[in-house]
């Protein structure tokens, strides 16, 4: 690259800087592992695959408010997603404040999932009996931890905190979802990186 080139390139910089739309921060930044290298969005080309929708267990490990955190430690909250390979990047929980979730005995262990949808989780996992404990709202799991599944972290609950996150809240945390508890892979999606960074509930796991 030519020194006229570079120069040209810093000075556009320069004056990107000077009208504040530079700063610094964290996204998710795609990867090639075979060339060891970052790739710009552009050049990322996508073929058809189709991945299996999975229900995960994710049990409660402490926090909350009122009486969330006696929910008991045989507790899993269940998440419903169609992209099991974020598992591993998963940093959060997505709890609706104003939903009414429902810890329910079953003889898959005891699980926390919306009160709306425990008729729908029975049938589309083959859950014979399913008994509620008790019920919570949303927002009493503000603070709680989830144990990740298979890796040696925490995950936190993640609630909409203002008026305006609530609103968008309800795009993706929705009745129609199994749960509705919503995992956050805050490393591979940009919206859920903003969204758990705005509240501090971004936990890195091991790298």
């Amino acid at each position: 690259m030519s020194h006229e080139y570079e120069a040209t390139i810093a000075g556009a910089f320069l004056d990107f800087m000077e009208k504040g739309y530079v700063y610094r921060g964290r996204k998710p930044v795609y990867w090639c592992i075979y060339d060891s290298t970052a790739l710009a969005e552009a050049e990322v080309e996508y073929e058809d695959h189709t991945s299996p929708s999975i229900w995960v267990k994710f049990p409660a490990v402490v926090g909350g408010r009122g009486a969330a955190p006696k929910i008991g430690a045989d507790v899993s909250a269940v998440i419903w997603t169609t992209t099991p390979w974020t598992i591993p990047h998963n940093r959060a929980l997505a709890f609706h404040p104003d939903f009414e979730y429902a810890v329910v005995e079953t003889e898959k262990g005891a699980l926390l999932l919306a009160a709306d949808r425990v008729t729908a989780l029975q049938a589309e996992c083959g859950i014979k009996e399913a008994r509620v404990r008790t019920t919570f709202k949303g927002r009493d799991f503000d603070g709680m931890k989830f144990q990740h599944p298979f890796l040696p972290f925490r995950c936190r609950a993640f609630l909409p905190i203002t008026s305006r996150s609530i609103r968008a809240a309800a795009s993706f945390i929705r009745l129609r979802a199994t749960a509705p508890t919503i995992s956050i892979p805050a490393e591979i999606w940009t919206r859920d990186l903003r969204a758990a960074r705005r509240q501090g509930r971004l936990s890195r796991g091991p790298r």
